[in-house]
């Protein structure tokens, strides 16, 4: 295996080192326009700034919070979590294959009506996470303990305070 492999390797690097010295015509280099690279730089660094604040906002906290509490408390915490994020898992799956066909279909056919569809259907989001967070909210609990055994049982008490919808 380690002779196919480094045949492999010397072929690819062998192959690229000739065919960049031997071929006819002007040799490859960068050749970057400052100016593109400027206005490039000038947006893609905000959007890069904003991507890294944002990551550092939902992650940091996570990592945040494993640096504070013991794993045990983490456990829970993921499972408190998992249990809270169905519902907007639900709402995004539901979106994605139904509703946004169905709001692409009524822009084509009837789009008068678009604002009136969109308005009914995000109602019925609202609605449903609503009652899945007051369900989860009283029934936390007692779902953590029929789901699982007494060791996750804090894991019922833990109160996710964020809003996806």
């Amino acid at each position: 295996p380690w002779a196919l492999l480094l045949g492999n390797m010397g072929y690819s690097v062998v192959y690229a080192v000739f065919s960049h010295l031997l071929l006819a015509g002007p040799s490859n280099r960068l050749a970057w326009n400052s100016n593109t690279v400027k206005e490039i730089w000038g947006f893609s660094g905000w959007v890069m700034f904003n991507s890294t604040l944002t990551y550092l906002s939902g992650e940091g906290l996570n990592l945040l919070r494993a640096k504070l509490v013991d794993l045990a408390f983490m456990g829970q915490f993921n499972i408190a979590t998992a249990l809270t994020m169905m519902p907007w898992i639900a709402i995004q799956r539901l979106s994605g294959q139904v509703l946004f066909p169905a709001y692409t279909e009524t822009l084509r056919n009837n789009p008068e009506m678009f604002p009136q569809r969109v308005r009914k259907s995000r109602r019925f989001q609202l609605i449903f996470c609503w009652f899945v967070g007051a369900f989860l909210v009283f029934f936390g609990e007692w779902i953590i303990g029929f789901m699982y055994d007494d060791r996750y049982a804090q894991a019922g008490q833990i109160k996710i305070g964020r809003a996806h919808v």
